[in-house]
């Protein structure tokens, strides 16, 4: 089985949440585990207490916790299609190796940093967690520090799953999309994109209150 795994924190609502879960229902068809890194439980979510509690993105520093087979998946991504791929992926994936992003800058990529929107790992990465000392400007820098440190070997995501792109690569929906990674200045929610369909039973923030 496969953990499917997000995090909750000030720049998300508990629909985005609710919204990945129904995501996942309907595009996998493997079995799977969805969890959530969250000081506040979620309903109709399983809920995980982080190890180091952080109220912006360094929230996704948790899901080093996991073991076994891992995708994590940010809560701000529109999800187009089938994901039993990334599955297979993460239950492939061996214990010294893991998968990122590739960045939409190419001048990161060059200088050897990878995005972190979507992770997957199948070993044990907790040191990722327990290590974190000093704050670098984003996540997926201290990451990609941190594994080019142990000369841990890094797949991109984008080499071996098609159909990733960033909100801001194309104006109509490419026909083989599957994630769509949207950003803080263009949140998946509030979207007027006219290709982007909902989950119907995800429920509103005012349901939860």
């Amino acid at each position: 089985m496969t953990n499917f795994v997000t995090f909750f924190n000030k720049d998300y609502t508990h629909e985005h949440i609710a919204t990945m879960s129904e995501f996942l229902k309907a595009n996998l068809n493997t079995p799977y585990r969805f969890e959530c890194y969250t000081d506040l439980p979620i309903d109709s979510v399983d809920s995980l207490m982080p190890l180091q509690r952080f109220n912006d993105e360094w929230m996704l520093l948790n899901i080093f916790m996991q073991s076994g087979p891992t995708v994590f998946i940010d809560p701000n991504i529109f999800i187009a299609g089938n994901l039993d791929e990334l599955s297979e992926i993460a239950s492939n994936c061996s214990e010294d190796e893991i998968y990122l992003c590739r960045p939409k800058n190419k001048k990161l990529l060059k200088l050897g940093y990878w995005a972190s929107r979507i992770i997957i790992f199948n070993g044990d990465f907790l040191w990722l967690l327990e290590n974190f000392k000093t704050k670098t400007k984003w996540p997926a820098i201290y990451i990609s520090e941190q594994l080019k440190k142990k000369k841990i070997y890094v797949n991109i995501l984008q080499d071996e799953f098609e159909g990733i792109y960033y909100r801001d690569e194309f104006k109509s929906l490419p026909d083989n999309s599957k994630l769509i990674l949207f950003n803080k200045r263009k949140n998946l929610l509030s979207s007027k994109d006219p290709w982007i369909k909902l989950p119907e039973e995800s429920p509103t923030e005012e349901e939860y209150e």
